[in-house]
């Protein structure tokens, strides 16, 4: 009886094994404009496909976010944002939303400042 429970046990443990994704499993959920940025920030670490110690190390942020930033429009950056959480949260086991840049608010344009007025003031000459 102990045999056949320990034997279940391990089936158990493989099945669940086998059903998480591998972390290069996930580079398809980023958009291409960042996956080359991954690849370039995952190098400047030490941490190989440890995604908990990827997802830990400042220089991998330091390397993909810039990238992002500059080869992704707005809404690829938030896919690649919302990718990134995804990736260390349910691979690393950490929560990366503080390290990354806030998601775009849409596409509003910045506000603008209203015009300035002429003063009513007339200008003084000043003798020296």
């Amino acid at each position: 009886m102990k045999f056949s429970t320990v034997l279940f046990a391990a089936g158990t443990l493989a099945s669940a094994a086998l059903a998480q994704k591998n972390p290069l499993d996930y580079i398809n959920d980023f958009p291409k404009c960042a996956q080359q940025c991954l690849l370039t920030g995952v190098s400047a670490t030490t941490c190989g496909l440890d995604i908990k110690c990827v997802c830990t190390t400042q220089a991998f942020f330091d390397k993909t976010v810039p990238c992002i930033q500059t080869n992704c429009e707005d809404k690829e950056e938030d896919s690649a944002r919302d990718a990134a959480i995804k990736l260390c949260k349910e691979v690393g086991g950490v929560d990366v939303t503080d390290k990354l840049p806030p998601a775009h608010e849409g596409s509003t344009p910045p506000p603008t400042t209203p015009p300035v007025k002429p003063s009513p003031c007339k200008a003084r000459k000043f003798r020296a």
